[in-house]
């Protein structure tokens, strides 16, 4: 089977076209969901299915999203942002992102990236394609 498009690029290079899209369109839930289905060939599976691996898929990279943004910040902001989460209000939390990691677009498109990568893998380890 002859692989085409992202899937022949190295993590590193995927990583930095997402980081491109993260400044060109802002990755929400649906571009992140827009992009697991079609690196992972999905778009024909059921309905059903797709929901639940993005849905698992999604747990995966925002834990990895919220752990890689903990480390990043000092105990107080730890305490800001985990209030924040808690709380629920999108909105705020994008702000407080905003000012106090730098980053952010990156870590979003290495843990989007990676759990693809990752997902993949284990796609080869079981099936052996």
């Amino acid at each position: 089977m002859k692989k085409s498009g992202l899937n022949t690029l190295s993590h590193a290079q995927k990583r930095a076209l997402f980081h491109k899209h993260l400044h060109e369109n802002r990755m929400d839930r649906h571009t992140i969901r827009d992009i697991l289905l079609k690196q992972l060939d999905l778009s024909r599976a059921p309905a059903d299915i797709q929901d639940a691996l993005v849905s698992k898929l999604g747990e995966n990279i925002v834990k990895k999203i919220t752990v890689t943004v903990l480390n990043g910040l000092t105990e107080e902001k730890r305490g800001e942002f985990m209030k924040l989460t808690e709380e629920g209000n999108e909105k705020e939390l994008r702000v407080f992102i905003e000012k106090h990691v730098p980053d952010a677009g990156a870590i979003v498109a290495d843990a989007v990236a990676g759990e693809i990568d990752r997902f993949k893998n284990l796609q080869k380890e079981i099936l052996g394609s």
